[in-house]
């Protein structure tokens, strides 16, 4: 009797197991956009900082001489 349960209820579980499989591919794919937005915007910001830290060395090394 179990096992005529089991196997009645397969095609639904395959048919769960690969909505998951898709919802897990979507959530992957957004998490990796959104990371890589945010990544690019923040790289893009400490490249500046950096850049103006540099440009203030180089002040503070032309008045200290």
């Amino acid at each position: 009797m179990i096992l005529v349960m089991l196997y009645h209820d397969l095609p639904n579980s395959l048919v769960r197991l690969n909505n998951l499989n898709r919802l897990a591919d979507s959530c992957e794919k957004t998490c990796r956009y959104l990371f890589g937005k945010l990544f690019a915007r923040y790289h893009d910001q400490i490249s500046a900082l950096r850049r103006l830290i540099e440009l203030s060395k180089n002040i503070l090394a032309i008045f200290s001489k």
